[in-house]
């Protein structure tokens, strides 16, 4: 495995990321100093990055948990039927809107991958980028941890509560269901979710004992509740032009 290659950008001055927190990220999601940008990514950059790296690390970030909880009106579902796609959410913000879960009871990590970017690539791509994350999605930078303890600031696509396709909560079961019979340009809402769900088992594999946390609960929960796959599914819905830029 490469080295860090040295240190990458991180916020803006004065306004430090560490401890977990978040910090907003500049407007063209790379510093004036033109070091190399760390991308952290927990949804579909896992498995279609969209954007050249020069390395490609997992990770993990605290103090924000991934949820099936935005929805998705451009690449995995429609305005008018919009899919189930990823966010990462505080455990705060979670049981605000789940009073149900136990504050103490929320996971406190994610697990993604951090992709190391040159400054000029992340500025030609920053477009692209933004195009894929636009439905709702803000850009912060978090701390990026690394399976030896080691930790980078990295840039992220977040969308919070308050944003207009936010779905929210709901069980495992209606997710599922959602999920599985969700269309959009970019492809079967189910594809997503098994894409994503078999790239963070293979993770598991991966970083092994005693990180055992991959493959969080919210995630297996839908998982165990996904109906069979229709047999008689031609895959029409996957495809577009959409789907060479990428989608979230």
């Amino acid at each position: 495995m490469a080295d860090l290659g040295g240190a990458a950008a991180g916020p803006p001055p004065g306004v430090p990321a560490d401890g977990g927190g978040i910090a907003p990220a500049p407007a063209a999601g790379v510093a004036a100093d033109d070091e190399d940008v760390w991308l952290f990514g927990y949804g579909s950059l896992i498995f279609k990055h969209g954007v050249p790296f020069v390395e490609e690390r997992d990770c993990f970030v605290e103090g924000l948990v991934r949820r099936f909880w935005q929805g998705s009106p451009d690449h995995r579902g429609t305005h008018e039927a919009p899919g189930r796609v990823v966010t990462l959410l505080t455990a705060e913000e979670i049981a605000r809107l789940r009073p149900e879960d136990e504050l103490h009871e929320i996971e406190t990590r994610t697990w993604g991958v951090a992709f190391r970017v040159r400054a000029e690539d992340m500025r030609a791509e920053m477009a692209k980028l933004e195009y894929r994350e636009k439905a709702g999605y803000d850009k912060v930078f978090v701390d990026a941890v690394f399976p030896d303890g080691s930790t980078v600031s990295a840039l992220v696509f977040r969308a919070t509560p308050d944003n207009d396709h936010f779905l929210g909560p709901r069980c495992a079961e209606e997710m599922a269901a959602h999920i599985h019979r969700s269309v959009g340009p970019s492809g079967p809402n189910r594809e997503y979710f098994c894409k994503l769900y078999y790239a963070l088992e293979a993770m598991q594999e991966r970083v092994g004992e005693p990180h055992d946390d991959v493959l969080d609960p919210h995630v297996r929960a839908i998982f165990a509740h996904l109906p069979p796959e229709d047999p008689n599914d031609d895959g029409d819905g996957a495809a577009s032009v959409e789907d060479q830029i990428g989608d979230q």
